[in-house]
């Protein structure tokens, strides 16, 4: 068992001391160098945060919606009982449960009826 003199000891513990020291100091730098990064970043996020409230709140969205109608005008009696034959001869080929949808000139829009 080896023994060690005092005055070793208490050199070695100095020694430690002075390093324990230098890194304490080196780290209290660095979180010093942290923290005010930290708050360059938070003052950036919040200028940030308020530019894009700025933009937001100056966007406007605008919606547009067009309605077109047109007149109908009379049809050629013969164009009228050509297109009625198509149109039933075309119909000839539906399903019984299929939507046929008829346009009357007097309606709005459309109407479904069953075929």
């Amino acid at each position: 068992m080896q023994i060690i003199s005092l005055p070793a000891l208490v050199a070695q513990l100095q020694k430690e001391q002075t390093s324990l020291q230098r890194e304490v100091k080196t780290t209290r730098e660095k979180v010093k160098t942290l923290r005010l990064d930290q708050h360059i970043a938070d003052r950036r996020l919040a200028k940030l945060s308020e530019a894009t409230e700025a933009r937001s709140a100056a966007m406007e969205m605008k919606l547009e919606t067009r309605v077109s109608s047109f007149e109908m005008r009379p049809v050629d009696p013969g164009a009228a009982a050509a297109l009625r034959d198509f149109a039933a001869e075309t119909l000839k080929s539906t399903r019984p449960d299929d939507k046929i949808w008829v346009f009357d000139s007097a309606q709005a829009a459309g109407t479904a009826r069953d075929g």
